[in-house]
């Protein structure tokens, strides 16, 4: 009972913090049950990273994979750890690099060019303009969709949306070196998109 008592009461804190959050624009989208996700497998990763670190001794630690560890809401990879000596560590994928453009919009049409104009509109009014940036980059396109699979072609949607962020996140489309472009079933329709420089 007394077990029972703590969960219970862990349970109403967690939703009552939620309910804040949730009733705050700035900090609404934190509730969304990818978010929570992505942050809950991000923190059990700290926490094993952490015992990695802690439990073992410099000279017994040995490389490590970390499965499911989050890269974006939508992609999770394997982390690999790998002892380098003097105290340094390769860390690979490097899962705390910053810099990445991620677009959600929530609701799907079977019509892809009409993300184009709704997603230039946005960058237009609601983005801090950015300079383009020159280079590679490598763009993740997700389709989330409940019951039966929309009838779209995955390409034209890819087209529109790469369309749409030419002039903001890169200057050009052609500098996609890598594209994976997916659907899925999801709690909630929409897109999601995730640009990021390569190195």
């Amino acid at each position: 009972d007394f077990v029972h008592g703590l969960l219970d009461g862990e349970i109403a804190r967690q939703e009552r913090l939620k309910a804040v959050l949730a009733a705050d624009p700035a900090t609404a989208g934190w509730t969304e049950e990818g978010a929570l996700m992505r942050n809950y497998k991000f923190l059990q990763f700290m926490d094993t990273l952490a015992l990695y670190f802690n439990l073992r001794h410099a000279g017994d630690r040995s490389q490590e994979t970390f499965v499911h560890v989050p890269m974006s809401e939508a992609m999770d990879a394997e982390v690999t750890v790998r002892p380098l000596g003097n105290d340094r560590y390769s860390v690979t994928p490097f899962p705390f690099k910053g810099g990445a453009l991620e677009v959600r919009c929530f609701g799907l049409t079977t019509q892809a060019k009409y993300y184009k104009p709704l997603l230039k509109e946005f960058f237009r009014k609601d983005f801090t303009r950015l300079r383009p940036g020159h280079g590679d980059y490598a763009v993740h396109i997700v389709m989330e969709y409940t019951g039966d699979p929309p009838w779209m072609d995955l390409d034209n949607l890819a087209k529109a949306l790469l369309d749409s962020v030419s002039g903001n996140a890169f200057a050009d489309d052609h500098q996609v070196a890598r594209l994976l472009v997916e659907r899925r079933v999801g709690d909630r329709e929409g897109i999601y998109m995730r640009v990021e420089a390569m190195d």
